[in-house]
């Protein structure tokens, strides 16, 4: 991820007060980390970023 793109995100978390945002949808899940998978197309399958100050997950289901 970028510095701007960090920058931005902290803003938004502070802005709502909240300590974390979820991505769900596959656009969102890659520019939070830069991963863009087509197991959402293929198998129906759901994968999620979580962002906080602390750092970005990737949550990918078991196929």
């Amino acid at each position: 991820m970028y510095p701007h793109q960090t920058e931005r995100l902290d803003g938004v978390l502070e802005a709502f007060g909240v300590d974390a945002l979820v991505a769900t949808s596959p656009a969102d899940v890659a520019y939070l980390t830069g991963f863009w998978s087509l197991s959402h197309a293929v198998f129906d399958a759901e994968i999620l970023a979580v962002y906080s100050k602390a750092g970005t997950a990737l949550v990918i289901p078991t196929i």
